[in-house]
């Protein structure tokens, strides 16, 4: 089940460390239990062994529909192999939710700050309006019609730029990950936004840009 049978006759020093984690697997399912704990189980292993293994305990774990909890720090690891997350902080569980619920409509301003990467900016409620130090925005829901100071989230995947010779905001900081690039952009107020994109096309520190912003995901607080 775990694609160790050719190696029944190794001992465990002879096996790498994602191989023993593998054995390790084995061992727990083997008395068929009704809840696994797994802690951290992909910690001391490098990204791409982690990935594999995370994949492959996924779909055993499935076709066994064995109940699992999951300990981690890892975000991307929380969001890859749960149907829910939990978000525990101080003792408190502050969230559970599904991962994409978790990541884009967070609870609170830990679970938003905590759960993947994000900027906080002030901003104040007037009616059908949100006023914001990175613009305004159209309100509705829950907070359509109040009139309050608040604190609003975004995401770097709900902002998007295109270079503007005649732009005021400029980018100020790339951060290259492979596939995409997270761009540190400088605004005309001081403050600071992030936007990921896919790095078929690279833009250097300095070009000037214009920003558009996907109100629909912005979360207040």
């Amino acid at each position: 089940m775990v694609g160790l049978a050719h190696k029944e006759k190794y001992y465990p020093h002879q096996l790498s460390g994602g191989e023993q984690q593998r054995v390790a697997l084995a061992r727990a399912l083997a008395v068929a239990p009704k809840v696994m704990l797994l802690d951290e189980p992909f910690s001391n292993l490098d990204a791409d062994l982690r990935r594999d293994l995370r994949k492959q305990t996924k779909k055993i774990l499935k076709e066994l529909g064995t109940t699992t909890i999951l300990v981690t720090h890892d975000q991307e690891e929380a969001f890859s192999l749960s149907d829910r997350v939990g978000v525990i902080n101080g003792g408190v569980l502050e969230q559970v939710g599904t991962p994409f619920e978790i990541y884009h409509r967070p609870a609170t301003r830990f679970v938003a700050d905590f759960v993947g990467m994000a900027d906080f900016y002030k901003g104040k409620i007037e009616g059908e309006v949100l006023i914001s130090e990175i613009g305004n925005f159209p309100i509705n829901g829950q907070w359509k019609g109040k009139s309050e100071e608040v604190e609003i989230m975004i995401r770097p995947d709900d902002v998007d730029f295109e270079p503007d010779p005649q732009g005021k905001a400029v980018i100020s900081e790339v951060e290259f990950l492979g596939a995409d690039i997270i761009y540190t952009i400088s605004l005309p107020n001081g403050k600071i936004i992030h936007s990921v994109k896919t790095s078929r096309e690279l833009y250097p520190v300095g070009t000037k840009v214009k920003i558009k912003i996907e109100p629909n995901h912005l979360v207040i607080f």
